[in-house]
């Protein structure tokens, strides 16, 4: 059970959801199954999520992010995932964020990073 933010690219067009299955929910948005503003405006990107104890809980948490200005949530996302990585790829069917997969891929975009800044 969890709340999520999905977004059609980094800094782009956001989108903030409650799910009790992630990586069921993320492959939906990922392969624009669900239709509505998501498939609208290509929102297949997962960004952020948070889990919950209870369904309550994470539906009080979207309703609440939901009446966020856009800049917070931007500094949500960026204070957990600074480069914007899309964290679909480290999650497991059947639990939480695989830290070995989204580790490795936060090395590579901080790679590229450095590769960006040099002249």
């Amino acid at each position: 059970i969890g709340t999520d933010i999905v977004g059609s690219q980094p800094r782009g067009t956001l989108y903030t959801g409650v799910t009790s299955n992630l990586y069921q929910r993320a492959r939906e948005h990922r392969e624009g199954l669900l239709k509505g503003f998501t498939q609208k405006y290509g929102c297949k990107q997962l960004f952020w999520w948070e889990a919950h104890e209870t369904m309550d809980s994470a539906i009080r948490r979207e309703k609440a992010i939901k009446h966020w200005v856009r800049r917070w949530k931007l500094n949500l996302i960026e204070e957990g995932n600074p480069h914007w990585l899309d964290l679909y790829p480290g999650l497991v069917p059947d639990g939480p964020l695989d830290l070995r997969a989204f580790n490795k891929i936060a090395a590579e975009a901080a790679e590229a990073d450095r590769g960006r800044a040099q002249p």
